[in-house]
């Protein structure tokens, strides 16, 4: 990807992503770096109606405590974000569960962010999300699951920090490869880990349950007909 200094905009002078992106839109450019230097004060959804071929939303200082829903961008990129929710109690979170980064095309880039005491899950990946690589990022004390995919979206982590999140640290049913992840203190009864795992480097789980969905496939795919109508 290439990021013209043209093609950033300060979201602080913009009340929507809609309106920051259409500003560069209208000079020609289709790839996209938006400065959080004001966090938004409302949920952004975002569906990519101008049809830009990529975006980059890069942190702030201040943390970001609303939720980013993308579709329909092929590639988006986030860097030194810190996602958060004022601290509420436990059954408000429960009531008001939400995703703080939903995305549902393409491929997902995800660097030197965190994700902190969020009601819901850290990342949800939608049905049309074909890959996300997450690296140098933090999910901690969340009430969903750190990162959760809706179907077989590939998940690559390295150098990350998974706690203490009740949902588990990550759920997809496409494949999953890790270096360097370190996890623990799960407060859920899911696995921590479900996915096709691929391959491991230096991973601390820190008794964290793993349900490898390639080790748990039917050794006899066409398998009998209770096993095929009943599991």
């Amino acid at each position: 990807m290439f990021f013209c200094d043209a093609c950033a905009v300060n979201f602080g002078l913009f009340k929507s992503i809609e309106e920051a992106v259409e500003s560069v839109v209208i000079a020609g450019c289709t790839g996209i770096t938006i400065r959080l230097d004001k966090s938004p004060s409302v949920s952004q959804q975002f569906d990519n109606s101008f049809g830009i071929s990529s975006l980059t939303l890069l942190g702030a200082t201040a943390p970001v405590t609303v939720s980013f829903n993308f579709s329909n961008v092929p590639q988006l990129l986030l860097r030194s974000v810190r996602f958060t929710q004022p601290a509420v109690e436990k059954r408000q979170a429960e009531q008001n569960f939400t995703t703080s980064l939903f995305f549902n095309n393409g491929s997902l880039t995800v660097s030197s962010c965190s994700f902190t005491n969020i009601s819901g899950n850290g990342i949800t990946l939608g049905e049309l999300a074909v890959q996300s690589q997450i690296s140098s990022t933090s999910f901690q004390y969340n009430r969903g699951t750190a990162v959760r995919a809706l179907s077989n979206s590939s998940i690559v982590v390295s150098n990350a920090l998974f706690n203490s999140n009740v949902g588990g640290s990550i759920f997809t049913l496409g494949n999953v490869s890790l270096s360097n992840y370190i996890g623990g203190g799960n407060e859920g009864e899911r696995p921590a880990i479900t996915g096709y795992l691929l391959e491991s480097t230096n991973p601390v789980y820190n008794c964290d349950r793993i349900k490898d969905l390639s080790k748990d496939a039917p050794q006899n795919p066409l398998g009998t007909f209770g096993e095929s109508f009943f599991g």
